[in-house]
């Protein structure tokens, strides 16, 4: 009876296992697609514009295309303009899917700021721009702009005001053809300021056809060929050329932005102004306040990159004024942050460091000036790291006691109970998780956001057939062990079976609960590790279907033995009743 009741309330516990961590899987999910940074609501006023380098730049974004690729394939145009400009890899941070590139790209917030969408799924009809970004500082200083591209980024400028857009429905092979057209009439108008142009070609290639073959080269190939014809329309004595990318590809065609270390994506800009040259990596939040010193207009006021100065012809008093008025910006960001996260430190300390620059400026100490706002701005980026690594630290401690009584309290259990052969038990719920996450790395899986961007695509058949692999590797293990070394009743074989799965729920709860100490139950504020997060997601997933997979197992188990129990019944009976002298006793 003791027996029974422990298998009852096991089977019971197992069921409620499944169930809690389905339900925070979930809710896990729904707070990616949910998230919104606490800057959202904030209110920060903009600075003045800056001193400006040309009057015209376009710029042409290409999906699907890192910075290795423009380097080591066939792509004549580019790799001379590169070597004729100024060029640098762009460091991403995950997630950098195309929606919230975009919105770097535009607005210079990453992505934890930047109030894109995370995940492709969630861009549907909405806005990507729903930050303060240069189309609209543009549109203050009086410039006109225009974009063409193609229908799947038209949701990155519902929201902007726009003097000419050209966004074609056609497939991708003619979709490029006629945006390069459409970009070369706007080109030739001489009457737009900023021009932004869309390539998706090698995007839509390498995501049917993999990066590695003919198909994915030769649109590389027709991409240059199509930047070789804008550059030809162009006056680049009197204008910029930017060109960059929004994505990158794995080899087998998946999007790589969802990696915790993705590809580099390429830079290039070549035209007035700017110093020819090999760059080390910049960051994609220093597209956006470059684009802003190219033009003359002020920064996007959640910048979080700086103006690639070292690139432009910009000397004495313009370069000293866009230094402080980068200062200016990246204090009053600072301030924002620290003043939402409610962070001890001073604003005084900032604007009085901002004081002394501008004073420097003042008194014609343009060195003394550039110096004293970088080392304002570094301080400003530090405040707000600062903050937001107190904040954090200081919501870990409460979490502490709860991983440390979901990590122990298990093992108390385990010890008072004292299963019988544990060292069997113990050896088949590793071999469970062993296998199951070998499985999920032979199909091609990784650690990283893409676990929550392609939920359908392995939280489905693959992980129920890994689940049940795992499971049945365990079993068997259990299995051989009693048939080796037969209990005294088969009853036995259940109450261990029942200990082996609650066994492998508890290895598999271990990455979540590390994860639930490191930043919570799910994405709140910020943006935790792309690693824990995916490792999160991935072990709520385990948990749920190993929990409901292995309520049937001590039962089958079980009932293995007592057939195999009755048949040595059967045949020793048999062996006791044939008595072969028994003619002799007569």
């Amino acid at each position: 009876m003791r027996r029974l009741r422990f298998v009852v309330l096991s089977s019971l516990f197992l069921a409620v296992i499944g169930l809690v961590s389905y339900r925070w899987a979930e809710l896990l999910q729904r707070s990616v697609h949910a998230y919104a940074s606490p800057l959202a609501s904030v209110s920060i006023t903009p600075g003045e514009q800056l001193p400006g380098l040309t009057k015209r730049v376009v710029m042409v974004v290409v999906s699907g295309l890192s910075y290795r690729e423009t380097v080591v394939q066939d792509m004549p145009t580019w790799q001379s303009l590169a070597s004729v400009g100024a060029s640098a890899p762009v460091q991403m941070r995950p997630p950098s899917y195309w929606p919230s590139v975009w919105a770097a790209l535009l607005t210079g917030a990453e992505s934890e700021t930047n109030r894109a969408p995370l995940l492709p799924s969630d861009v549907g009809n909405t806005s990507v721009l729903k930050t303060d970004n240069i189309l609209a500082a543009a549109k203050e200083a009086d410039l006109r702009i225009a974009v063409a591209a193609s229908g799947n980024r038209a949701s990155t400028f519902v929201s902007a005001v726009l003097d000419a857009t050209y966004f074609t429905q056609s497939g991708q092979g003619e979709a490029d053809a006629q945006v390069v057209e459409a970009a070369l009439g706007f080109i030739a108008e001489q009457s737009y300021h900023l021009i932004i142009v869309h390539l998706g070609l090698p995007d839509s290639v390498g995501q049917q056809h993999g990066t590695t073959g003919q198909a994915y080269r030769a649109a590389l190939r027709q991409v240059d060929s199509y930047v070789r014809q804008i550059v030809r329309q162009m006056i680049l004595a009197e204008s910029v050329l930017v060109l960059t990318s929004d994505s990158s590809l794995l080899s087998d065609g998946r999007p790589a932005g969802g990696l915790s270390d993705p590809p580099t994506l390429p830079l290039v800009m070549v035209g007035q102004g700017i110093v020819a040259g090999e760059y080390s990596p910049v960051r994609l939040s220093d597209i956006a306040p470059t684009l802003s010193a190219l033009l003359g207009i002020r920064l996007p006021v959640m910048s979080g990159g700086r103006p690639l100065l070292d690139m432009m012809e910009l000397q004495g008093d313009a370069l000293t004024r866009c230094w402080l008025l980068l200062a200016r910006q990246k204090v009053s960001l600072a301030e924002a942050y620290i003043r939402i996260l409610q962070y001890s430190p001073a604003r005084e300390l900032l604007q009085q460091d901002l004081h002394t620059a501008t004073q420097s400026f003042r008194r014609s100490n343009n060195p003394g000036a550039i110096a004293a706002a970088q080392l304002v701005a570094d301080e400003a980026t530090s405040f707000i790291a600062s903050a937001k690594n107190a904040r954090i630290r200081a919501e870990r401690w409460p979490r502490l006691l709860v991983f440390a009584l979901g990590a122990v309290v298990p093992l108390l259990f385990f010890s008072i109970r004292r299963p019988t052969r544990l060292a069997l038990i113990l050896f088949a719920a590793i071999a469970t998780m062993a296998v199951l996450y070998a499985l999920y790395g032979l199909g091609g899986q990784d650690f990283s956001f893409n676990i929550l961007s392609g939920v359908s695509d392995y939280f489905s058949m693959p992980l129920v057939r890994d689940a049940l692999i795992g499971l049945m590797v365990g079993g068997l293990a259990i299995l051989l062990g009693f048939l080796s070394n037969p209990p005294s009743r088969w009853q036995t074989v259940v109450t261990t079976t029942c200990d082996y799965a609650l066994l492998v729920c508890y290895l598999a709860s271990l990455p979540a609960l590390v994860a639930y100490w490191q930043h919570g139950a799910w994405v709140t504020w910020y943006l935790p590790d792309p690693f824990m997060l995916a490792w999160q997601a991935l072990s709520l997933r385990h948990m749920t279907f190993l929990a409901v997979a292995s309520l049937p197992l001590p039962w089958l188990l079980g009932a293995i033995i007592w057939l195999n129990e009755r048949r040595k019944v059967q045949i020793s009976g048999r062996a006791r009743a044939w008595d072969p002298i028994a003619n002799l006793r007569r």
